[in-house]
């Protein structure tokens, strides 16, 4: 993540106002979205193997099982889903984590909701 002159608080102190990104070693972060009605946010990390997601606490405090972040592909990955996670647009409401996926082929793509509480993905359907 971030060089330690980027802290929690600093880069949550920024989450509200607007996007915007910073680069460091060669790796572009790039904020998505932060909610006070949340105190989560999440920021986008792009490097040579593709794009990945980060999920903070804006008071920097740990989640439930001691994590600092969630890293959301990490979390795919144990879903076992072939899709592969093509963005993440931002929060559906409470701990609901907006998620779009597209198949290998790229032929098709899909909608999830990554509940952070959980740490599972729920397909979001049409009604």
């Amino acid at each position: 993540m971030p060089s330690k002159s980027w802290t929690v608080s600093k880069i949550a102190a920024c989450c509200f106002l607007t996007l915007w990104q910073i680069r460091v070693k060669r790796l572009q972060y790039r904020l998505i979205v932060g909610l006070q009605t949340t105190n989560i946010f999440i920021i986008q990390k792009n490097d040579l193997n593709g794009k990945d997601y980060y999920v903070f606490k804006t008071d920097g405090s740990l989640f439930s099982d001691g994590k600092k972040y969630l890293e959301v592909g990490e979390y795919w990955k144990l879903s076992k889903n072939m899709d592969v996670i093509d963005h993440v647009s931002g929060w559906a409401g409470g701990d609901l984590l907006v998620t779009y996926t597209t198949r290998p082929d790229g032929s098709g793509s899909s909608a999830y909701w990554f509940v952070v509480g959980s740490r599972k993905f729920m397909q979001v359907r049409e009604l």
